[in-house]
């Protein structure tokens, strides 16, 4: 009985040492960009003019919520990428960050413009290069009615060693400015809030 464990356990060994599956991997979120926001988002400001925006916390939309990515490298043997970090509080608080740069005063007033959301996707795929992607579910409303909806999208690409923390949040980062980008340039956007 003592014979048949131990070879039990040699086997396990011998295949986990052979490039066996390997477990989730985690990842702490953080603020980490390599892009810069564009002229585009900075004008947000003057857009604005002397409005000033509520946020409201976005939620995570997402079915697999602890789920950030995947290292497909080996296809055989994806390896799940998983953070315990909440997404939906990641994304406001990145969202009053950009708007602040964009000089967008952020407050706690019924009067303001009210920006929130859901956040859909969040995910990096990890193959020969990193790529993710942000979407944002956002709504804008003021004095009570809904003035906006749609959706704004992020994508991001870089090289980068292997399950490396420091390239997921870069690549999620750069997503979710080019996510807040994309939100600000959209027309419909921009006629809302002239119009409140």
């Amino acid at each position: 009985m003592i014979v048949c464990r131990s070879m039990s356990t040699l086997v396990v060994l011998a295949l986990l040492a052979c490039g066996g599956p390997k477990g989730p991997y985690n990842v702490r979120l953080g603020w980490k960009p390599t892009d810069d926001l564009s002229p585009a988002t900075n004008a947000l400001g003057g857009l604005l003019g002397k409005r000033s925006v509520r946020l409201t916390t976005f939620a995570d939309g997402r079915q697999e919520r602890g789920l950030i990515g995947r290292n497909i490298e080996n296809p055989d043997r994806p390896i799940e990428v998983l953070t315990s970090d909440d997404v939906g509080l990641w994304a406001t608080a990145r969202m009053s960050d950009l708007l602040r740069k964009s000089g967008i005063e952020i407050v706690d007033s019924p009067r303001a413009l009210v920006l929130g959301g859901k956040v859909t996707e969040f995910f990096v795929n990890e193959g020969q290069v990193y790529k993710g992607k942000v979407t944002l579910l956002v709504t804008l409303t003021g004095s009570g009615r809904l003035l906006w909806k749609g959706v704004a999208a992020g994508q991001s690409s870089r090289w980068g060693r292997s399950l490396s923390e420091d390239n997921y949040r870069e690549v999620v980062s750069d997503a979710y400015v080019k996510a807040v980008e994309a939100l600000v340039s959209d027309e419909g956007f921009q006629a809302a809030v002239r119009a409140d």
